[in-house]
């Protein structure tokens, strides 16, 4: 990209939200605008490489050349769902989507990354002045335009609720209780492959706040646990300190039409029985969220969770031990598993 359209995508990036900051290396300090097409952006289930293709316009920019933009962006923030992973966030954001109108941005990239850096505490490359920069900035660009947006967050950003929260941004916090957590993660194809993505990231910042064993001594059952352990107690400390928002999946799934209607109240949405009603009973809750091609439903989910209850059982009393020990040697652990066990 030559520098005329270079400089027009900083020109027009306070007030076309076409004009997306993709990704933001934190080594380098440098942020990947690129202009999409909305209604894509808007579809997406991962707003990550997927997004792209070979005709995307984009270039890099350095902070320095990215901060004095940070002034002509509109105020505003947006809300923002965050979960343990695996238990419907993609179906919520959907959901909230289609009954209210407002825009969801799912998983953006630069709030995995600042989730990544901050979870090295002292090792951090961001102080806390430089991260609350660069955050607003991308709270900013993501909240443009006249819609009330949600960002539904990667699993491995719960700890950044409390900066959220502290901002003044409503947030909700999906989980689901741990035997069923437990078995939805191991029904996958690819459970160690899925687990051991994140894992030396959870295990630094659940070691922060209890004495983990060592990773490699940990069973796939065991790992799961920890997952489940990892985001449940960062949502128990936002919980305890600022008020997080709590929501039970399998309780949403029992009751699907007035636990949309609370958490739509909750980011101060008010849709109508009627296009609630009609939502669900469309083909959001008749397909797979995060692929929404193929069929999948509540039944199908119980029938795949009933199975893996049956087929994992040992790794299951594993991660079920594995959590029962923590909440006995630790009480923010055990408050943990106070708050998300029913």
């Amino acid at each position: 990209m030559n520098a005329p359209a270079q400089q027009k995508l900083l020109d027009d990036l306070p007030l076309d939200r076409g004009i997306y900051p993709h990704q933001y290396d934190v080594a380098g300090d440098q942020i990947l605008l690129v202009r999409l097409n909305i209604e894509a952006m808007a579809n997406a289930s991962f707003l990550d490489e997927r997004i792209l293709s070979s005709n995307t316009e984009g270039a890099w920019f350095p902070w320095a050349r990215i901060a004095p933009v940070l002034a002509a962006l509109p105020e505003g923030r947006p809300d923002y769902i965050f979960h343990m992973g695996h238990c419907g966030s993609t179906l919520l954001s959907r959901l909230i989507s289609a009954v209210t109108g407002a825009v969801a941005l799912r998983e953006p990239l630069p709030l995995r990354a600042l989730a990544f850096d901050a979870a090295e505490g002292p090792g951090a490359l961001l102080d806390e002045v430089g991260f609350a920069e660069r955050f607003s900035f991308f709270e900013r660009c993501w909240a443009r335009g006249s819609e009330p947006v949600i960002v539904k967050a990667t699993s491995i950003c719960t700890d950044l609720a409390g900066k959220t929260n502290a901002g003044g941004a409503r947030a909700m916090f999906l989980y689901q209780t741990p035997k069923t957590h437990l078995a939805a993660l191991l029904a996958g194809a690819n459970t160690l492959n899925d687990l051991r993505g994140f894992a030396q990231m959870r295990h630094r910042r659940l070691r922060c706040r209890h004495a983990a064993p060592p990773l490699a001594a940990l069973s796939v059952g065991e790992l799961a646990a920890e997952l489940w352990l990892c985001e449940a107690s960062a949502a128990a400390a936002v919980h305890d300190a600022a008020g997080l928002a709590t929501l039970n999946f399998e309780s949403f799934l029992g009751a699907p039409a007035p636990a949309l209607e609370k958490a739509c109240s909750l980011f101060g949405l008010t849709p109508g029985d009627e296009k609630i009603a009609s939502t669900l009973n469309g083909p959001i809750m008749k397909t797979y969220s995060k692929a929404p091609e193929h069929t999948y439903s509540p039944a199908t989910r119980l029938e795949i969770i009933a199975g893996a209850e049956i087929k994992h059982d040992a790794e299951i009393r594993r991660g079920m031990a594995y959590l029962d020990a923590a909440g006995a040697e630790n009480k923010d652990m055990a408050r943990a598993l106070e708050l998300f066990s029913s």
